[in-house]
């Protein structure tokens, strides 16, 4: 019986750490504010966490814009690249997708906030 319990036990207990090891698949939305846009061709120096590789030609078509994350105490702020066909204004309010620069997952913004 105690045999069989420990076994149960480990099993479990192996389950459980697998799935906190595990990447999630979505990491969420969250609603900013953005504080700066770029203009077009520029390339922020501050991109550190999750610096996502393009081609001068890729960044010419697109724009980057520094958004801010504020909870309570602490304030985050993130760039993310902005396809040409998508234009954003200093204080608009947007959803961002992914937006924890966790593995291969890189911040998108879905749309405006609702007001």
């Amino acid at each position: 019986m105690k045999l069989s319990f420990t076994l149960c036990s480990l099993v479990v207990l192996i389950a459980v750490m697998g799935c906190s090891t595990r990447q999630p698949d979505d990491l969420g939305i969250k609603t900013g504010t953005i504080t700066h846009v770029y203009p077009a061709g520029f390339e922020p120096v501050e991109l550190a966490e999750c610096r996502v590789p393009f081609t001068p030609e890729q960044i010419a078509t697109g724009r980057y814009v520094q958004v801010q994350f504020t909870s309570y105490k602490l304030h985050r702020s993130i760039h993310v690249f902005v396809p040409s066909g998508r234009d954003f204004n200093n204080g608009d309010k947007v959803v961002v997708s992914d937006p924890y620069c966790i593995g291969s997952h890189k911040p998108e913004i879905t749309g405006l906030a609702p007001k």
